[in-house]
């Protein structure tokens, strides 16, 4: 059943674990900047990760990095960014520029339905 799969992925988002490098770091804030304009004070809130991103940088992972973490994943599995979709509303698909992931958009609503990526 498609609402089925909303519960896994949110299950599965929910279930990340902190980034070991740089290279994993990359793949998370890639998603989690693909739905920044539905997450409400999203660049306060991933600063600490971004800052890490930086090769100038020592990649250490400190309490501020996993409290970021934490906040970014629960804006990605809370309401309005992931939910259920009403099937009585048109969509439409939207992919990001990399071909990395996707989105069901539901046009009437302010918030995506599913998503898909290849991280």
């Amino acid at each position: 059943m498609w609402w089925a799969k909303v519960g896994a992925k949110r299950e599965a988002l929910q279930r990340l674990t902190p980034p070991a490098d740089r290279k994993a770091l990359r793949r998370f804030l890639s998603i989690t900047e693909f739905y920044r304009r539905f997450c409400k004070n999203y660049a306060q809130v991933s600063l600490p990760l971004t800052d890490l991103v930086s090769p100038k940088r020592r990649y250490l992972w400190t309490k501020a990095c996993q409290v970021a973490f934490e906040t970014l994943k629960h804006l990605l599995t809370s309401s309005p960014v992931l939910k259920v979709p009403d099937l009585d509303n048109p969509f439409v698909i939207q992919d990001d520029a990399c071909d990395v992931g996707a989105v069901l958009l539901e046009l009437k609503k302010v918030y995506y339905t599913q998503f898909a990526s290849t991280v």
